[in-house]
Protein backbone atom coordinates (compact mmCIF):
# COMPACT_ATOMS: atom_id res chain seq x y z
CA UNK A 1 0.00 0.00 0.00
CA UNK A 2 0.65 3.71 -0.37
CA UNK A 3 1.38 3.70 3.25
CA UNK A 4 3.54 0.98 3.75
CA UNK A 5 6.28 2.17 0.40
CA UNK A 6 6.06 5.67 1.99
CA UNK A 7 7.27 4.38 5.09
CA UNK A 8 9.98 1.96 3.70
CA UNK A 9 11.28 5.20 1.68
CA UNK A 10 11.60 7.37 4.91
CA UNK A 11 13.24 4.43 6.60
CA UNK A 12 15.69 3.62 3.60
CA UNK A 13 16.51 7.84 3.47
CA UNK A 14 17.35 7.81 7.10
CA UNK A 15 19.40 4.67 6.80
CA UNK A 16 21.49 6.11 4.39
CA UNK A 17 21.26 9.31 5.15
CA UNK A 18 22.04 9.22 9.15
CA UNK A 19 25.76 9.94 8.50
CA UNK A 20 24.58 13.49 7.34
CA UNK A 21 24.68 16.18 10.65
CA UNK A 22 22.30 18.00 9.29
CA UNK A 23 19.51 14.94 8.19
CA UNK A 24 16.33 16.51 10.33
CA UNK A 25 12.58 15.97 9.62
CA UNK A 26 12.61 19.36 7.84
CA UNK A 27 15.16 17.68 5.18
CA UNK A 28 13.73 14.84 5.40
CA UNK A 29 10.38 16.41 4.52
CA UNK A 30 11.86 18.13 1.28
CA UNK A 31 13.91 15.34 0.39
CA UNK A 32 10.86 13.02 -0.28
CA UNK A 33 8.36 15.62 -0.88
CA UNK A 34 6.46 14.54 2.31
CA UNK A 35 4.78 16.90 4.71
CA UNK A 36 6.39 16.66 7.94
CA UNK A 37 3.72 15.70 9.50
CA UNK A 38 2.69 12.66 6.80
CA UNK A 39 6.17 11.18 7.96
CA UNK A 40 5.16 11.68 11.77
CA UNK A 41 2.06 9.97 10.96
CA UNK A 42 3.99 7.04 9.42
CA UNK A 43 6.62 6.63 11.56
CA UNK A 44 4.45 6.73 14.88
CA UNK A 45 2.53 4.08 12.85
CA UNK A 46 5.19 1.75 13.01
CA UNK A 47 5.24 2.75 16.70
CA UNK A 48 8.84 5.37 15.88
CA UNK A 49 9.16 8.47 16.21
CA UNK A 50 12.08 10.64 13.48
CA UNK A 51 14.45 11.23 16.56
CA UNK A 52 14.29 8.05 17.96
CA UNK A 53 14.60 6.15 14.84
CA UNK A 54 17.51 8.11 13.84
CA UNK A 55 19.34 7.84 17.03
CA UNK A 56 18.80 4.62 17.23
CA UNK A 57 20.28 3.93 13.33
CA UNK A 58 23.19 6.28 14.52
CA UNK A 59 23.82 3.85 17.47
CA UNK A 60 23.97 1.28 16.11
CA UNK A 61 26.43 1.99 13.59
CA UNK A 62 28.41 3.90 16.43
CA UNK A 63 28.99 0.81 18.42
CA UNK A 64 29.80 -1.42 15.31
CA UNK A 65 32.72 1.09 14.85
CA UNK A 66 33.93 1.14 18.14
CA UNK A 67 34.57 -2.55 18.13
CA UNK A 68 37.47 -1.18 16.64
CA UNK A 69 40.33 -0.29 18.84
CA UNK A 70 42.17 2.07 16.50
CA UNK A 71 39.10 4.30 15.51
CA UNK A 72 39.02 7.38 17.57
CA UNK A 73 35.86 8.58 19.39
CA UNK A 74 35.77 12.13 17.82
CA UNK A 75 36.02 9.99 14.00
CA UNK A 76 32.96 7.53 14.85
CA UNK A 77 31.18 10.59 16.07
CA UNK A 78 31.62 12.42 12.84
CA UNK A 79 31.43 8.74 11.14
CA UNK A 80 27.78 8.49 12.61
CA UNK A 81 26.68 12.49 11.52
CA UNK A 82 27.50 14.08 15.16
CA UNK A 83 29.75 16.66 14.58
CA UNK A 84 30.22 17.41 18.70
CA UNK A 85 32.28 14.18 20.04
CA UNK A 86 30.56 15.24 23.36
CA UNK A 87 27.17 15.21 22.75
CA UNK A 88 27.93 11.90 20.87
CA UNK A 89 29.27 10.61 24.27
CA UNK A 90 26.33 12.23 25.99
CA UNK A 91 23.67 10.27 23.67
CA UNK A 92 25.33 7.39 23.55
CA UNK A 93 25.66 6.66 27.40
CA UNK A 94 21.99 7.74 27.76
CA UNK A 95 21.03 5.38 24.25
CA UNK A 96 23.57 2.48 25.52
CA UNK A 97 24.24 2.95 29.41
CA UNK A 98 27.68 3.19 29.01
CA UNK A 99 29.99 5.46 27.50
CA UNK A 100 31.65 4.93 24.28
CA UNK A 101 34.95 4.40 26.12
CA UNK A 102 33.58 1.77 28.46
CA UNK A 103 31.53 0.18 25.88
CA UNK A 104 34.83 -0.36 23.63
CA UNK A 105 36.33 -2.23 26.91
CA UNK A 106 33.31 -4.70 27.07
Amino acid sequence: SGVELGLKQILEYIDSHYTDPNLSLESLSDSLSYSVSYISFLLKKDNKTFTKYLLSVRMEHAKGLLVNPDSKIVSVSEAVGYSDPYYFSHCFKKYVGVSPLEYRKK
